[in-house]
């Protein structure tokens, strides 16, 4: 790092008793422009540097000889001011802590890189420019002849000049620590309102304060005051925001004493009528001495007959609630007279100048005489109507927000498949409640413990393995690990087998990643099912199908799937609006603006660019909120769709399972009646009417129970999906409804399911109880095909009668009887 070629070229003395190593730093530092001499010895050194002062000494803190290199450094420090920058072994060695009485400007490594040198010798060059600087400017103020006073922030002295030690009477030895009120007060023997009010405003962000002859200075013998003029500027930190102020001050003579308290007249009677805030003044009595133009517009006229047992009633002052009397002996005004001061006190006026109400925040001081006597008050009351609507808003805004989260949570955790979100690192965001009985379930580990668990863990601590029950499962390959590379997954099956679950548990397993606006990946969500039931119904299935048996259970695992991953999708959705609000960061990003600004919200509402959008944003938010509610119900209605769907399904499946190729006697109008229930919410929804009748048909039939059950489902079901398409057809057959009707014919028991629904194609008559047939988008085919295998493998046929579109159809079953009881004579609807 070369010096710029038109700074004077700093003089360097190195002082190293072994010469490669001077000789090295030598041609390095001259390399980077520095003018260089190098002695090998203390003795030597201080003569070289009394001959020609060098601008910086790098001296070895280990020079050993009469003086060492110590010695040296305190000699040259001390005698000439020389900057000492000390050679040290290496960057991990600690000097020896008697180098640090020479006060050097830093250590460096005898055996640092070239770059590394010129910045330590640059820094210490820089540094000591900055000391020599200071040194001047403090002798500067030292000798000034006005009074300076340096506060911190808190108002604490800090520094003070001898000409604030003569004004004062206060030392600055005994003034420093001392809060600025004590050091520095008016005739009162307090810090003036005045000089408050300058120094709040410079703290604020002005850049100065200036008065002339208002106050007069106190010296802490109390036996002289002092007429003095006054400036008062902040100190700042390197970001501009004020860390304290300077107060800087002189005596005047009493002719520009005068002049100056007739122009703080006129001054503060400008600022009382040109704030906005309400100021009054009153004496012992409490008769007001000064109100200003804001106090009237708030109070309406002074009445000279109210004293202050009746202010309340008089002037109109509520308590918070709107309708409790403010006690008059209680309002801060009033307080003064008792000596009492108060702050931020919140009320309501409602009178005659504010017949609507406004909310106002009040401020007191008593007035004091020499003696410390009570000789008045003064308040100040600003309108806060604003902020409190604003307040309420922002608090209705909070609770609409939770409200949500709080119904996106029970959403959640009413999900019954195990649901999981991870961050970008695999750690647990969220879980429901499912994956907490889940985890209960099937780990020998406490879910607290299991959560813990890194993934590549997973396989060994949990058992996991592919479904030969052999072959551990690969940790890369588990869904949440491919979804944290960004790569989806669908229905991965997993088998869990470990001493928890010794016979082993099925799992089918989902995952999405996460992804920010620009596509990084930011964590995953992977959705669990327990599949084991259905994995063993598919080992019995094999088997059953290998004997020609059970096709219709084909048909509810293919329904089950695709509803699933329904919901699956749903929830993704759900979860992805709730994860990336952006509704709620910009609200965090209201509330932390106005928590900075909670002392001074009006001039932040009222004066900041940035605090004139608030009411706008906050509306505009509100509207936001709303729209995104609405959105996260019809996603949440979606997903219950779905689920009541799958509901049905596992309702059906389930009634399956229970003597499925068994024949047994059953009461026929029962049977249809059972069947029906399961579908009874989605005829309800639509508004089917349903008529049962069973008349002339045997009280009992012998027949394969679980069979004939699906069969009357897929039958019905397949009328309620032709209604639905005929209603959005557009075209009416009037109201909707189903006829289930039974009769005995020619040795056949004979079920009619008859729909007014969009009816059947003549094309379509004969293929429609072929594998995988549908007219419909979403269709899969396999309900009629297994409703006609069964009941062709009973000896029956099923057939379908329709005059063509728009005109109903009937699904007719015909079944041979292998035994038939008296007929019944009733008939019913449901």
């Amino acid at each position: 790092m070369a010096r710029d070629s038109t700074m004077t070229a700093a003089r360097i003395l190195i002082v190293e008793h072994e010469q490669p190593v001077a000789a090295r730093l030598a041609e390095e530092l001259e390399t980077a422009g520095y003018v260089c001499a190098s002695v090998p010895s203390g003795q030597e050194a201080v003569a070289e540097a009394a001959e020609r002062p060098p601008d910086l000494v790098l001296i070895d803190v280990e020079l050993q000889g009469e003086p060492d290199g110590v010695e040296t450094a305190l000699h040259l420090s001390e005698t000439l001011g020389t900057p000492v920058l000390y050679l040290i072994g290496n960057a991990g060695q600690a000097p020896a802590r008697r180098s640090l009485d020479s006060r050097p400007v830093g250590y460096v490594p005898r055996t640092a890189p070239a770059e590394q040198l010129h910045l330590h010798v640059e820094a210490a060059l820089r540094l000591h420019a900055r000391q020599r600087q200071q040194q001047r400017a403090s002798a500067a103020i030292e000798c000034a002849t006005e009074a300076i006073v340096v506060t911190d922030k808190g108002g604490g002295v800090t520094f003070m000049n001898s000409a604030a030690e003569t004004l004062t009477g206060w030392s600055r030895h005994e003034a420093i620590g001392r809060a600025l009120g004590e050091v520095f007060h008016g005739a009162t023997g307090v810090l003036p309102i005045q000089f408050e009010t300058a120094q709040r405003l410079v703290m604020e962000g002005a850049d100065t304060a200036r008065t002339r002859g208002d106050m007069m200075l106190r010296t802490r013998s109390r036996k002289e005051e002092v007429a003095i003029d006054y400036n008062v500027a902040p100190v700042k930190d390197r970001n501009g925001r004020a860390e304290g102020t300077v107060l800087a001050f002189h005596r005047i003579d009493t002719e520009q004493l005068a002049q100056s308290v007739r122009e703080e007249a006129r001054a503060w009677r400008t600022l009382m009528e040109s704030t906005n805030d309400g100021i009054i003044v009153i004496d012992e009595r409490g008769n007001p001495v000064m109100r200003n133009t804001s106090t009237e517009r708030m109070l309406g006229p002074y009445r000279p007959d109210s004293g202050p047992e009746d202010w309340s009633e008089r002037y109109g002052v509520f308590k918070l609630d709107g309708v409790t009397q403010y006690p008059s002996l209680d309002l801060p005004i009033a307080r003064t007279l008792q000596g009492e001061s108060t702050d931020d006190e919140e009320m309501i006026l409602r009178n005659p100048a504010k017949p609507e109400g406004i909310y106002i925040n009040t401020s007191a001081r008593p007035l004091l005489d020499d003696s410390g006597k009570v000789k008045g008050g003064l308040a100040v009351f600003r309108d806060i109507t604003s902020i409190k609507r604003s307040e309420d808003e922002l608090r209705q805004a909070v609770e609409r927000l939770e409200s949500q989260t709080r119904l996106m949570e029970s959403v959640f955790d009413s999900i019954s498949d195990a649901v999981v979100a991870a961050d970008s690192q695999g750690n647990y965001l969220v879980v429901n409640a499912a994956t907490k009985r889940l985890a209960e379930l099937i780990s020998p580990h406490d879910i607290a413990d299991l959560m813990m668990t890194s993934l590549a863990e997973y396989p060994a601590v949990l058992g996991l393995y592919r479904l030969d029950g052999k072959t551990p499962f690969p940790a890369d390959e588990l869904p949440l690990s491919r979804a944290l590379r960004g790569e989806a997954s669908d229905n991965v099956e997993i088998l869990v087998r470990n001493s928890k679950v010794p016979n082993g548990v099925y799992f089918n397993s989902s995952g999405r990643p996460l992804q920010d606006a620009s596509n990084s990946i930011k964590g995953a969500v992977v959705i669990f099912r327990d599949v084991t039931e259905h994995m063993r119904a598919h080992e019995a299935l094999a088997r059953a199908f290998a004997e020609g048996r059970l096709e219709i259970v084909e048909t509810v695992l293919h329904n089950i799937g695709n509803a699933i991953n329904s919901v699956a999708i749903g929830i993704g959705t759900l979860h992805g609006r709730l994860r990336g609000s952006r509704s709620i960061r910009r609200l965090q990003a209201l509330v932390d603006a106005l928590k900075a600004h909670e002392h001074d919200w009006i001039d932040y509402l009222r004066d900041d660019p940035k605090g004139r959008q608030a009411m706008p944003f906050l509306f505009a938010l509100a509207d936001d909120f709303g729209e995104r509610e609405k959105q996260l119900l019809q996603t949440v209605e979606r997903v219950q769709d779905r689920v009541a769907h799958i509901v049905d399904i596992v309702r059906t499946q389930q009634s399956f399972d229970r003597d499925i190729m068994a024949r047994k006697d059953v009461d026929l109008e029962e049977a249809i009646d059972a069947a029906i229930q399961i579908l009874r919410d989605s005829i309800g929804k639509r508004g089917i009417r349903l008529h049962v009748d069973c008349a002339g048909t045997p009280a009992q039939v012998r027949i394969r129970e679980s069979q004939f059950h699906q069969m009357i489902v897929n039958l019905v079901k397949n009328s309620i999906e032709a209604i639905d398409e005929h209603t959005l057809s557009g075209v009416s057959n009037g109201s909707p409804e189903i006829h289930i009707r039974s009769y005995v014919e020619d040795e056949f028991l004979v079920i009619d399911v008859i729909d007014n629904g969009i009816g059947i194609d003549p094309n379509d008559l004969k293929g429609i109880f072929a594998s995988g047939y549908t007219t419909k988008d979403t269709g899969s085919g396999l309900g009629l095909h297994s409703s006609a295998n069964y009941v062709v493998g009973v000896g029956g046929s099923l057939e379908a009668l329709s005059d063509g579109i728009g005109t109903g159809a009937t699904l007719r079953v015909r079944l041979g009887l292998s035994f038939i009881l008296p007929e019944r004579s009733s008939s019913g609807e449901a």
